[in-house]
């Protein structure tokens, strides 16, 4: 009998300690799989992170691709609609042009670094295609104002090689005076046929023109206080209807202009003083006068000075 009870007690005693074993067991169990557990969590969470990171990035990446090739196209499009001033932009091409590689190269790294320097010099590509644009606005307006100065230089130019032409054969110091403004004009200029009545004491005005026995004609020399004062000899052409000067008869009846030796129908001195004068000249009509307009100009120191034309029927 006792030696049962011991049997029984060292059975109990064996599997108390089996039961101990199995626990820590158990616990190292448990600990190892919280451990590996935890591990997973944190892989989980470190690969969820990146994943989120990377999309981020790629994200981030398309997005100033798109800002990037937005910005080229824009700076493409105003270099080929101002071809004209390409070498008054050259130098800021070049610029944008190397900013354009800069921003590339840091976009096709995808480093999160680079994109952020990206994102800062797309910002400035920005404002420099601004400043661009605003410096192509400004070059318009001055080649604009160029070309109008330019259009009336030219007009002013051609204005002058006529006048130049007009007086080719007038001598320097008549050059001079014309440049001051020394020509004189004949102002308020009137013409009138005119026939008598009464033994030529009586005139009378007429537009017909067989009753027309003589042509008047009147106007003011005007006041000039460059030109000299002394005599002068005013020339009036009187042009028919078909072209041919009324010269009384007398085809020797000549004064020269621009060179050439032209017809006159009357001549007739006055003495200039420098002041307004008014003045009137009869022309004989040295023939039958035909119906038409008539052409009369008024010529003096080489220069015409004033024209009118008288109709008649």
């Amino acid at each position: 009998m006792e030696t049962t009870g011991n049997a029984n007690s060292s059975n109990q005693e064996n599997k108390g300690s089996s039961n101990k074993f199995f626990m820590m067991l158990s616990g190292v169990l448990f600990l190892l799989v919280l451990f590996l557990g935890w591990q997973f969590y944190s892989q989980k969470n470190k690969a969820d992170v990146e994943a989120i990171a990377n999309t981020t990035l790629t994200s981030e990446k398309d997005s100033l691709s798109t800002e990037l090739a937005s910005l080229t196209s824009e700076f493409t499009a105003l270099q080929s609609d101002n071809q004209s001033m390409k070498t008054q932009l050259s130098a800021k091409d070049s610029v944008i042009q190397t900013k354009i590689v800069e921003i590339q190269k840091m976009i096709q790294s995808g480093d999160a670094t680079q994109l952020k320097k990206a994102k800062a010099e797309l910002a400035s590509l920005r404002k420099m295609n601004a400043m661009y644009a605003m410096q192509i606005d400004s070059l318009k307006t001055v080649n604009a104002q160029l070309t109008t100065e330019n259009t009336l230089v030219k007009a002013e130019v051609e204005s002058e090689k006529g006048k130049n032409s007009e007086l080719s054969n007038v001598n320097s110091k008549l050059s001079e005076k014309v440049a001051l403004g020394s020509i004189l004009k004949a102002n308020d200029l009137l013409a009138a046929g005119v026939f008598f009545k009464s033994n030529g004491e009586k005139e009378k005005t007429t537009n017909k023109a067989k009753k027309v026995e003589k042509i008047k004609t009147c106007f003011k020399l005007s006041e000039n206080k460059v030109v000299d004062k002394g005599s002068k000899d005013v020339f009036l052409r009187i042009i028919a209807p078909d072209g041919k000067v009324l010269t009384q008869g007398d085809e020797s009846a000549k004064f020269t202009y621009n060179g050439e030796d032209v017809l006159y129908s009357v001549k007739k001195d006055l003495y200039y003083d420098n002041k307004e004068a008014d003045m009137c000249v009869y022309a004989s009509k040295g023939m039958d006068l035909m119906a038409g307009n008539y052409t009369i100009e008024v010529y003096t120191d080489g220069h015409m000075i004033g024209s009118t034309v008288l109709p008649l029927k």
